[in-house]
């Protein structure tokens, strides 16, 4: 009856997890559809057939008029028929009234017989159907034409991507999805589709899976999706969804086996999960990674633990927003093989039931707030291959001789970023297939772990931040060259290393800083991506290093040896270094030239040589480094003027730090030019003349939340990033900054011989955060309008020659929090804002003429001066000058009239010895009075 009603069927042979074979698969099947033409006769095409309806003889020909469906409906009805029919029972109610079964079966053997005789016209799909797929395909967006074969009169089930059912010809299987499409000679995965999706998709009313995965769709998703009542698959992961998904339309997809609504932007649950959940009893994986949800784990758990506890394999919920504990609840998942609950809100310690989760393979719950210990009860795990349990607040004690005794499987485990104590026998030996372990932050020093000579699979190790205080022992060199990454950085390792690393044959990432290694820096591979040495105690020149085989090209990605005793100067054997993006040789005591051939390594983005004793100029071969990002060259002694060709060749400049150096001239106004700094400081040189106007024009300074620095990193073998980080003076410290680096603007050009009126265009640039442009000759006023700078945190424009009053508009900037006027020419009174009261009196000290809180000076003269000028325009430079000019005179023409009266009265009364002590004592009580 089903399928005369048209309804679904059972799932056909086709697997969908074999997407290689679908075009051909989907076209084999229907190779014996056809046009009416009573004549004409094939034989039968199809051997699998044969395998159900033996009695088939070879060579047996139908007509070809038969439609694929009927044909196929005949088979199964003419299997049941067959007997009877030899039997010459041709009378329909004798056939019936043998059993119930066989008179249906009869039944159905004339209307097999009605299709045999009389030939029909058909298409293999649905007319319906093909034209909601021509429409499909003319409002996708199909850049690369991945749909040329949906075209003409053909029979739509042949048209790749697209299956039908074998019995109904339906369409039952849409695949656009990119993970699907590997019969494809050619992936290109920014070629996808794009687009919202498409309405005529309701028109297929058979589907059973659709995928759409790994596209550019956009919009939300459409309501008429959920009346697709028979799908068991939906994947629309990997698109640009947003908007809230229904939870009632969502709840009329009971039959979903797979849903996987992961990587999206924005897409939300508005409550959560839904109740309707508790329904979908054939779910067997859900996948709703990036996916807002906004629920606690234990709720989620509870409606999906409902009906799906014996049938989910695989739950995927990172980056949902889930909050609360993972409780035991978790365990009724007794089929769970992949758990991913990672980057969340969950709190709490881990479960016991997790360990009794015998089918886990895959476990993720980095980065979220578990506490406590781990349970003893994953030792039991005997199928767990990945567990990355990094970044939460797990402590206490773990032998591995309990904790991973069944883990056989086990070939990547991540523990980073907890406090963990690895208590392992001095004879232990290790039953896992590690190929990745990542202990950071755990204590497992102070000795070297000997265990790791037995993990010889291992290909990636990370024991940095761990105690280890013991040299590193000569078998490890031996075994080292199974790795690909190395990371033994912040811990207290003392020694040498070998005079040529072994490891580096096969490495690719190789960081032992923040230890106590001394002696030279030893001899790489040109295999070598990512070295990291700094912050030890290496000692002696460089050429070694550096110029080890100068017929090799090196594959070395980034180089750190900031921070040990290196001497010499820096070797001019750049060139077998071209694909360097970081190098970072600051913190040392070289000296010399800046070698001319850095100018080769053209792909270099970072360049730090800062706080060394290089002098010189900056050589001009640095402008073929155009992918330049940072600049470092402070704390030396090189001299010259500041290059005109940076502003010109260094477009992509975002931090360039001169500071503390012997440059002369002015400053180039070619520096304008470099749209993306973020970080200029030019301090503690010789610079003179004044400062350019065209400062305006540096737009990443002027445009908040404009991040035109992004991640300065080098990518690691493991996708891993390390930020760059940057030194200012700020707030009048010398603070380090990285992790908020990309959020930094900071324009110092103080401790030179700059002259002329400040700018107003430096005021004027909105995202600055840090202004210093102290000691230095500065002079005029501080413009009146200060409004624009919204995100200025610190300004310091001490000692220099400023004049007039302060502007009220500075006590507008409410993120200002250190602010330094002191020592100028400063007059009036200091606005009563709160934002300026809350400042200390040194801010201001140091300004003869200025007065009011917070310095203790009175401005009750200065407020009778206003109360005069009230209502005039006159500038108030010239109406203090007049202000005092009549006092003075005004004291001088009284004072003599007083003496002169006072003397003549008194004259003759006073001796001559006593006038002079009484006249000088009057005086000089007459004078404290006037000039308090």
């Amino acid at each position: 009856s089903s399928l005369l009603s048209g309804g679904p069927r059972p799932p056909h042979r086709f697997s969908s997890a074999n997407a290689s074979g679908l075009r051909r698969r989907s076209s084999r099947r229907r190779r014996h559809r056809c046009h009416t033409s009573r004549g004409l006769v094939a034989s039968l095409p199809f051997s699998e057939d044969r395998n159900v309806f033996p009695f088939i003889p070879s060579g047996f020909q139908f007509a070809k008029s038969i439609p694929d469906a009927t044909f196929r409906f005949s088979l199964h009805v003419v299997r049941f028929a067959i007997p009877f029919a030899a039997a010459e029972r041709t009378d329909l109610q004798s056939v019936s009234s043998l059993t119930p079964l066989l008179g249906n079966e009869a039944l159905l053997v004339c209307l097999a017989w009605m299709f045999f005789v009389h030939g029909t016209s058909c298409e293999g799909c649905g007319q319906d159907e093909r034209e909601a797929l021509f429409k499909l395909k003319a409002d996708l967006e199909d850049p690369s034409s991945f749909l040329s074969s949906w075209v003409g009169q053909r029979d739509c089930c042949t048209w790749s991507r697209v299956v039908c059912d074998n019995f109904t010809g339906h369409v039952t299987e849409l695949h656009l999805g990119w993970p699907s499409l590997r019969d494809d000679s050619v992936f290109t995965g920014y070629n996808s589709f794009g687009g919202p999706i498409p309405d005529q998709l309701q028109n297929l009313t058979s589907l059973k899976t659709l995928r759409l995965s790994s596209n550019q769709f956009y919009h939300s998703v459409p309501n008429w999706l959920y009346r697709l009542r028979y799908l068991e698959t939906l994947n629309l992961s990997g698109n640009q969804l947003d908007g809230k998904v229904s939870t009632a339309g969502i709840g009329n997809l009971s039959s979903l086996v797979d849903l996987d609504l992961s990587v999206n932007h924005g897409l939300k649950f508005e409550r959560g999960i839904p109740e309707s959940f508790k329904s979908f009893c054939r779910l067997r994986s859900l996948s709703l990674q990036n996916v807002i949800l906004n629920q606690n784990i234990s709720e989620l758990l509870e409606i999906l633990g409902e009906c799906a506890s014996d049938t989910l394999q695989i739950l995927l919920l990172f980056n949902c927003q889930l909050t609360g504990q993972l409780t035991d609840r978790i365990g009724n998942f007794k089929r769970l093989n992949r758990l991913t609950l990672g980057n969340n809100f969950i709190s709490g310690s881990l479960p016991m039931s997790l360990g009794e989760m015998t089918s886990l393979d895959y476990v993720n719950l980095a980065r979220n707030n578990i506490s406590g210990t781990i349970p003893t009860s994953f030792g039991a795990l005997a199928q767990l291959g990945y567990m990355d349990i990094s970044q939460n607040s797990l402590h206490g004690v773990v032998y591995p001789e309990i904790h991973f005794a069944n883990m056989r499987k086990l070939t990547c485990f991540y523990a980073s970023g907890n406090k963990m104590v690895l208590k392992a026998k001095p004879d232990w030996v290790p039953s896992m297939v590690l190929e990745e372990l990542d202990l950071e932050s755990w204590y497992v020093g102070p000795g070297f772990p000997n265990w790791l000579q037995y993990l010889q699979h291992l290909k990636s190790l990370d024991l940095s931040n761990s105690g280890i205080s013991e040299p590193i022992p000569g078998w490890f060199w031996s075994i080292s060259s199974q790795y690909y990454y190395l990371n033994f950085s912040h811990n207290q390792i003392p020694g040498r290393l070998p005079h040529v690393v072994p490891i580096v044959i096969t490495i690719s990432y190789f960081d032992f800083s923040f230890n106590c290694l001394e002696g030279p820096v030893p001899a790489i591979s040109s295999n070598l991506t990512f070295l990291d040495l700094s912050n030890n105690l290496l000692s002696g020149n460089l050429f070694k290093f550096l110029c080890f085989n100068p017929s090799e090209m090196r594959a070395t990605e980034f180089l750190s040896l900031y921070g040990n005793n290196l001497t010499g100067e820096i070797p001019d054997c750049w060139k077998t270094w071209p694909s360097l993006s970081s190098i970072r040789l600051g913190g040392n005591k070289l000296s010399g030239k800046i070698p001319k051939s850095l100018g080769y390594v053209s792909s270099l983005k970072s360049l730090r040589l800062q706080d060394n004793r290089l002098s010189g100029e900056i050589p001009q071969s640095l402008e073929n480094c155009s992918r330049l990002v940072i600049v470092d060259l402070s704390d030396n002694g090189l001299e010259g003027k500041i290059p005109k060709w940076m502003g010109q060749s260094l477009s992509r400049l975002s931090i360039l730090s001169l500071r503390k150096n012997k440059f002369h001239g002015s400053i180039p106004k070619e520096i304008c030019d470099l749209q993306s700094l973020q970080i200029l400081d030019l301090s503690l040189n010789s610079l003179s003349g004044a400062l350019p106007e065209c400062v305006a024009n540096l737009s990443a300074m002027a445009t908040p939340n404009n991040n035109t620095l992004g991640v300065i990193a080098v990518y690691g073998v493991q996708g891993q990033s390390l930020l760059d980080t940057q030194i200012l003076v700020t707030k009048g410290q010398l603070l380090d900054y990285s992790t908020i680096l990309n959020y930094v603007r900071s324009f110092d050009l103080s401790w030179n011989d700059l002259s002329g009126q400040i700018p107003n265009e430096i005021f004027s640039l909105a995202a600055l955060k840090y202004l210093n442009l102290s000691h230095n000759s500065f002079s005029g006023a501080i413009p009146e309008d200060l409004t624009a700078m919204l995100s200025l945190e610190s300004m310091d424009l001490s000692m220099n020659l400023l004049s007039r009053s302060i502007p009220s508009s500075l006590g507008s900037l409410t993120f200002l929090n250190h602010l330094n006027l002191s020592y100028n020419n400063l007059s009036g009174k200091i606005p009563s804002s709160t934002q300026l009261q809350s400042f200390d009196s040194w801010s201001f000290i140091g300004n003869q003429e200025l007065c009011g809180p917070p310095l203790n000076v009175d401005c009750s003269y200065d407020s009778r001066l206003h109360s005069l000028i009230d209502g005039e325009e006159i500038d108030e430079e010239h109406a203090l000058y007049w202000f005092f000019s009549s006092v003075v005179l005004g004291f001088v023409g009284g004072f003599w009239g007083v003496v002169a009266t006072f003397a003549f009265i008194q004259l003759s009364t006073i001796p001559d010895s006593e006038f002079k002590d009484y006249m000088g004592k009057k005086l000089w009580i007459l004078l404290m009075r006037l000039l308090k």
